[in-house]
Formats: structure tokens, C-alpha cells, sequence
């Protein structure tokens, strides 16, 4: 299988081009014959030309409809812009000729995730009357936190690229949000999701598709699907009677139900931080790598980016030691904790992209227009024009990468930072800031920082980052899994490993599809790469990122339509049929992989993210990837620090 980058001049079409053209595309793998060269957990990745640029727009697919159509994960000009511009330095000698715009600011954030806004957002709050500018390279704001949307028999749908779960449901219905910022952005507190209409089966529903993936939750029904043997539903319940595998196998995966009582310990957090994933489950609980892998293994992959044989055993902590801290001392919520095993997590429309929207309001009012409601805010566009404009006091500047960014003068007594963007076919712009967050990923910023120390550097370079590919897909009905009897399916060979769908929140005024098995509704799977498996972990994020870089959109759709294909066949599934568009996010560097020592250091070093948030003059760094678990509430959480640190330095 050639890669994009390998054969740039072999494309399927440009931008614009809607499903039905790009599957003609990918109709050879009606045979099935692509899926052994697809399947994420198998790919053999190819060895990519050093610079990985020239990927073209087969390599993206089609994006959908709306504001982000342009947007779906990294796309084809993402990744070259990233690649030539960044990681390449392809520019460096333009810069000192950049066109010096004349413009001044107290701040420029670089990069408009929920952190960059957040920031943005905090800073204005300490400091009305200041200016700031945020530059984010790609298309539309958002970073992990943007969907997908799709038009299909009328009715509009949105499906989650990335980062989506917001507030848990408390055992008395009340809404728990995940952090105050919540509801100051004005969103709402109450919300009514859509009931099942016209079953014919009792089927349990989960609010959204992070929590089923839990092997032992008990808020879905799942059918676990073995080749040759069919779907097997909720088979944690029956001691997996009937599953293809060995009693031992059995043993021990119940082990992994039943347990509950750890070795309590004061330093509990640093032990944690010492051992896998994986050894941790073996050291306390007695059970096998075999187990913990065919429990877990893809889960903590689509959670955490790579598998538990590097993760470290921080991933437990949730589930087993912090309700011990619960009773003895207080300590702020678990999203994942706060209602055991079946905690009702919430998605916003669009998941967080809702989140990032309202920041983006809060710094540009009209960005949206006129929004009397929620369901009219969810509904908006973007008004483009709106996002930098001349003379006002906050400008977003989209497809605008920052490739240098340095202290005028000494860093230790510089008042001012140069930052150098580009724009498009306008060529280099040069403006200059009093204030500087990167609220980015550190693989960027290590190559747009120019003259950061070697302690910072070198804390850069212990961030290793994982991939992960969101898959989209929307349906024009889900009978099939109503007659399966399941909202989500688990598998183990061939394309993906997990997806289903969820009822989603009403949203006034918006013409929704019921949620109702004759009805469109979109599906969603969250592709990890863990094939790397036993690699050290830097070596596994580069084998992992280029398996995803392998696959062109042709081989993501025939890979996702023959699976649903082999599942669902037996409950009347057809793709020409019930497939209306598949929208592909490949995000190279999604994930932060958390090894042992990254909470904590290692080797009596403190860790990373220490160095990172003490700044570098006027530069600050704003990531979640800071505390090593991306959820929105800590992006929030590492927007406001930095922005509370550039004000003091105001």
C-alpha cells in the first residue's frame, strides 16, 4: 500500500468532493482483500520520506458540512503546513524579512484549543482593556474539541472529533459540571436528551461513548462480536459463557471484575507513577498481561493514546485509590468516579466544541451573531468576518501557524516577544506582544520557540505524543442495532475495535432525527494504534503515527464499511444502503503518553511539566497535556494559570 507522501501525483480528487466520489475509490476493497493491510492493530507502517510533506487531499476524505469541513482532525494542508513549516524549518530563512505588521498587543496565544481560549479568555477578564491576539494554524478553532456535522434526510447531526464529555449526571439527576468555567460560560445546567422511540427491543443506552468502553461498565449494552461465533451481549455479566477463549483467559478477566481492595498506601500517587499499567495489575491483582491487554488493551489506547505495557499505573488511580482519599481527606471530584460504575457523563452537541465556541464568544460577542437561546448558539455559524477585525480589542486569525517566537533582546529583561505567523499566500507577518502563551503541544513549541534554555528543551523532549484516528460515521438508520439488541460493539479482529451510538441532547428549535432505529444517527469509533506493543515508548508514538499516516481516506471507509459489514450483515446491515457519509480524523498527535515518572519524575528529576510551567520570560506554556490527562476542565485549568502569570508579568 503506498502512502500519500509517497505519491503525491495519485489522488482521487480535491477539495470539495463528497462521499459518493470518494468511495468509487475505495470499491476495491468490496473483495475485502484491503482489510488485511489496514487494520490499525496490524498495519505495518511504511517508511515515510524524512520531510512527510505533499500529503494530498485523498489522504483527508471529505470533511462534512458546516464550519468544519476544512477542519476534520489533521487534515492534508495541516499536515504540511505542520511538517514543512514547523517540523522541517522549510521558512527559517524568511524569517527575518517577515513583513513587520505594525501591530502591538499585550498578548498572543498560539493555538486556539480550549487552553489557548481559556487564557485568552482569563486574561481579558483581569484586564478589560487589553488587546489580545490568538493564532491558530488550522481552520477553525477548537484544536481536539471540534465536530463533525452531516446532513442526511433533512435533519442536521453531529458527531465528536475528539474531546467531548463535559459534566456527569449525579445518582438524584442533578448536573455536575467538571469545573466552575462551566457555568460562568452561561451553559446550561439542565439538559433533556432524547428518549428511544418505536424499539422493539430493551436496549440501555449510555449519554455518551467514553464510559461503555469500560469492559465492567453497566450503563450500555454491549455485544462483544468474535469471528466465526457472532455477538455475545454484556458477556462481563455471564462469566463470558460462550466466548472463544481459554478458562484461564476467563479466570483471570473476572479476577479483574471482582477486584476492588488495594494495599492502601500514603505515597500511593508516586508508586502508582512508578510501574505500568500492565505490572501494576499483575504485582496487586495477580493477573495476566494476556488479560489486562484483552480487557483494556485497545481501551487505554483510545483513552491514553498507546497500551498499559507503558502507560503508567496513574491509569488506575480513578477507579481504585482515590475513593480511600474521599473519606479521609477532601479532594476535588472524579469525572470518572463520582457515581461508580454507572456514571452518567454528558456530551454537549458537538461535544466540547460547544465549550470552545462560548470562550470564543466571550471574546468576540457577535462572533455568532444574535443567539437568544441555547439552541440558536448551537446552531450558529461562525461569521468569519467577525473573528479580525481591524480595531478590535481581540483578533482570532485562523490558517495562521506561528513558526518563531522569541524575546526581543535578553529574555530575563525583555518587555517585549516577537512572533512571526504565516499567512497563507501573503507570506510572513511579524507582529509583537508584551505577552506570549503557547497553548500548544510541546512537539510544536520546541521548534517555534527559539530561544528557550536547554532545561526547557530537554523537558520539550520528554513529551511523547500518540495518535488516534475518529472515525464519523453517519447513518441513514440503525436497525441493525436494534435487532443486534446492543448500543455498542466490541471486537477483536479486523478494522477498529469499539463504537455505537448515544441519544443525543434536544436542542430547541433545531429539526433533530428522532432517536429512533429508522431515523439517521451517527456513529463513532476511536482508532488506536498499539501494535507497538513491547517498543519502548518513543519508538512506539513514531511506529503508532505513521501506521495512521499509512492509511489513505479509501482505505478508512472500506475498512469501516467491510467491518459493519461482517458484524451486522446477519441483522440486515447493507452499506450502500445505510451509510450515508464517513468523515475521517486522523490526529498525529493527539494523545500525551503518560510513562512512569511523568507525574512525578524519574531518577530523582522532577517532572517535565514542572520547568514548563514556570515559564520562560515572557513566554508561558498552556497545555493539558500538562497534567497528563486531557480533558477539558484541566485545559481550562492550564489556560488559567499561564494567563494569571502573563497579567503579574503585565
Amino acid at each position: 500500500m503506498k502512502t500519500p507522501a509517497e505519491n503525491p501525483s495519485e489522488t482521487n480528487g480535491g477539495e470539495g468532493m463528497d462521499r459518493r466520489q470518494f468511495i468509487g475509490a475505495a470499491t476495491l476493497a468490496g473483495s475485502g482483500a484491503i482489510l488485511g493491510q489496514v487494520v490499525p492493530a496490524a498495519a505495518q507502517p511504511q517508511q515515510h520520506p524524512t520531510g512527510m510533506t505533499g500529503v494530498t487531499p485523498d489522504w483527508s476524505g471529505p470533511g462534512g458540512i458546516g464550519d468544519y469541513g476544512k477542519a476534520n482532525g489533521n487534515t492534508y494542508a495541516d499536515v504540511n503546513r505542520a511538517h514543512g513549516f514547523i517540523r522541517n524549518h522549510e521558512l527559517d530563512a524568511r524569517i527575518g524579512g517577515a513583513r513587520l505588521s505594525g501591530e502591538e498587543y499585550d498578548l498572543v496565544v498560539v493555538g486556539a484549543g480550549i487552553a489557548g481560549l481559556t487564557a485568552a479568555y482569563s486574561y481579558r477578564k483581569a484586564r478589560p482593556d487589553a488587546k489580545v491576539l490568538v493564532l491558530e494554524a488550522a481552520d477553525m478553532i477548537g484544536g481536539v474539541a471540534r465536530p463533525n456535522e452531516f446532513d442526511v434526510g433533512g435533519y442536521r447531526l453531529f458527531g465528536k472529533q475528539g474531546s467531548s464529555a463535559c459534566a456527569s449526571i449525579l445518582p438524584d439527576g442533578s448536573l455536575m459540571p467538571w469545573h466552575p468555567l462551566y457555568n460562568e460560560l452561561g451553559l446550561p445546567t439542565q439538559l433533556a436528551h432524547q428518549k428511544p422511540q418505536g424499539l422493539k427491543k430493551d436496549i440501555l443506552f449510555p449519554l455518551d461513548d467514553w464510559m461503555p468502553m469500560f469492559p465492567t461498565y453497566r450503563g450500555a449494552d454491549v455485544g462483544y462480536y468474535f469471528e466465526g461465533k457472532g455477538f455475545i451481549r454484556n458477556l462481563w455479566s455471564n462469566g463470558f459463557e460462550g466466548a472463544p477463549i481459554s478458562d484461564g483467559l476467563k479466570r483471570d478477566l473476572m479476577k479483574m471484575q471482582a477486584f476492588w481492595r488495594v494495599p492502601y498506601r500514603e505515597d500511593w500517587r508516586q508508586y502508582l507513577d512508578s510501574v505500568t499499567y500492565e505490572k501494576w495489575w499483575e504485582q496487586v491483582a495477580g493477573v495476566s498481561a494476556e488479560a489486562v491487554w484483552f480487557a483494556e488493551g485497545p481501551m487505554r489506547g483510545a483513552l491514553a493514546g498507546l497500551g498499559p505495557d507503558v502507560l503508567a499505573g496513574m491509569e488506575v488511580a480513578n477507579v481504585y485509590y482515590d475513593h480511600h482519599d474521599q473519606f479521609f481527606k477532601p479532594v476535588p471530584p472524579n469525572p470518572f468516579a463520582i457515581a461508580g460504575p454507572v456514571s452518567r457523563n454528558v456530551e454537549l452537541p458537538g461535544g466540547n466544541a460547544t465549550i470552545a465556541r462560548k470562550l470564543l464568544q466571550k471574546l468576540i460577542p457577535d462572533v455568532f451573531g444574535e443567539t437568544p437561546s441555547f439552541g440558536a448558539f448551537v446552531r450558529a455559524p461562525v461569521r468569519r468576518t467577525a473573528l479580525d477585525r481591524k480595531g478590535q480589542a481581540v483578533r482570532v486569525r485562523v490558517n495562521s501557524p506561528a513558526i518563531h517566537v522569541a524575546h526581543v533582546g535578553d529574555p530575563a529583561a525583555a518587555t517585549q516577544v516577537d512572533v512571526v505567523y504565516g499567512e497563507g499566500d501573503k507570506g510572513l507577518v511579524r507582529v509583537r506582544a508584551r505577552n506570549v502563551i503557547m497553548a500548544g503541544q510541546q512537539h510544536v513549541n520546541k521548534n517555534i520557540c527559539r530561544d528557550i534554555t536547554p532545561a526547557l528543551r530537554d523537558a520539550m523532549n520528554q513529551f511523547n505524543h500518540a495518535p488516534i484516528l475518529s472515525v464519523n460515521i453517519a447513518l441513514t438508520n440503525w436497525k441493525f442495532m436494534e435487532a443486534a439488541g446492543i448500543s455498542h460493539a466490541r471486537w477483536f479482529e479486523g478494522f477498529g475495535w469499539f463504537g455505537g451510538i448515544v441519544p443525543a441532547v434536544e436542542i430547541e428549535g433545531a429539526n433533530q432525527a428522532p432517536f429512533s432505529p429508522d431515523k439517521p444517527v451517527v456513529m463513532t469509533w476511536f482508532i488506536p494504534f498499539v501494535d507497538g506493543k513491547g517498543m519502548p515508548v518513543a519508538e512506539q508514538t513514531v511506529y503508532a503515527r505513521q501506521a495512521m499516516f499509512a492509511l489513505s481516506y479509501a482505505d478508512v471507509e472500506a475498512g469501516v464499511s467491510e467491518q459493519l459489514e461482517k458484524m451486522f450483515k446477519p441483522y440486515g446491515f447493507n452499506r450502500k444502503r445505510d451509510i450515508a457519509a464517513i468523515t475521517a480524523n486522523k490526529m498525529g498527535h493527539a494523545y500525551v503518553v503518560t510513562p512512569p515518572g511523568f507525574y512525578f519524575g524519574a531518577n530523582g528529576n522532577p517532572p517535565p511539566s514542572a520547568a514548563l510551567r514556570q515559564g520562560h520570560g515572557r513566554i508561558g506554556f498552556a497545555h493539558t497535556e500538562l497534567m497528563g490527562s486531557q480533558l477539558w476542565f484541566l485545559a481550562a485549568i492550564e489556560g488559567m494559570r499561564a494567563a494569571e502569570a502573563a497579567v503579574k508579568k503585565t
